[in-house]
């Protein structure tokens, strides 16, 4: 059974208000630019030092074949570089009856190796295989936290999953929902310290928009589950996140190859 239960996610987000002030204090007008060439899934949002948002190439490391119970989806295979040496992959694993499991392994030296894969979330109960987005994947230097973000056909119901790994050495926390909605989404996840971002397709939306969830508790508890971020004017998908500088950037695609950037403070 999950932590938080589906009757508890759809009165967390009721008691969200459509007047609740944002919790972000978005400082620059949505940017649109020509989207980096690269496959989609394969490019990142990242922050540079003087507060300016960007995207750019993500990292893609060898991995070895398949051992187990599932095989790797091809293309699901994301990667997060954490203190030193230490690489995280994560990935779909497909099973016999269709169902998937969400996979995680660690290098420790900047991928040439890697460790036993830990299964993040078995309790998927759908059909879909590999017809699913990519985990979101990242990990946090300050406190060695590992954090996945993914969509899952849970027995309560599908939706988009959260979970963190606080040690290297134990087994992922049970995984808490972020929104609960059918349709298959993609999202990205970013964190600095005890500050979790995770930037979502609303599965629930007519048009397809992206939303942002925070957590300010090392995703011990997501504050803000549902925060507004591309509105309605246009479909949003694809969508990226990045912290640093003491800030926050949220992107996504419209469109064609068109690439869309927020950027602002978390209050």
């Amino acid at each position: 059974m999950r932590i938080t239960s589906r009757a508890a996610a759809v009165v967390s987000l009721l008691l969200v208000g459509a007047c609740e002030p944002s919790p972000v204090d978005w400082q620059e007008e949505r940017r649109r630019e020509t989207r980096p060439s690269g496959a989609a899934g394969l490019l990142r949002l990242a922050i540079d030092t003087a507060g300016r948002a960007a995207l750019v190439p993500a990292a893609v490391l060898p991995l070895p074949a398949d051992s187990g119970q599932s095989r790797r989806c091809v293309g699901s295979e994301r990667f997060a570089a954490g203190r030193g040496g230490e690489r995280y992959a994560a990935w779909w694993g497909a099973r016999p009856d269709s169902s998937a499991v969400v996979l995680v392994a660690r290098s420790t030296d900047a991928g040439a190796t890697w460790g036993v894969p830990l299964a993040v979330d078995t309790l998927d109960r759908g059909v879909r295989a590999c017809a699913r987005p990519a985990p979101g994947l990242a990990a946090d230097t300050l406190n060695n936290f590992i954090h996945v973000v993914y969509f899952l056909d849970a027995p309560e119901g599908p939706g988009l999953f959260y979970a963190h790994q606080m040690d290297p050495r134990a087994a992922f926390e049970p995984a808490t929902v972020i929104v609960y909605g059918r349709r298959s989404v993609a999202a990205a996840i970013a964190t600095s310290g005890d500050t979790v971002a995770v930037a979502y397709e609303d599965p629930n939306g007519a048009r397809p928009r992206v939303a942002l969830a925070l957590s300010r508790t090392a995703g011990h508890i997501f504050e803000d589950r549902h925060v507004e971020v591309s509105g309605d004017a246009a479909q949003a998908r694809d969508p990226r996140v990045a912290l640093g500088s003491g800030r926050i950037a949220v992107g996504w695609t419209e469109g064609e190859g068109v690439a869309v950037v927020r950027v602002g403070k978390i209050k």
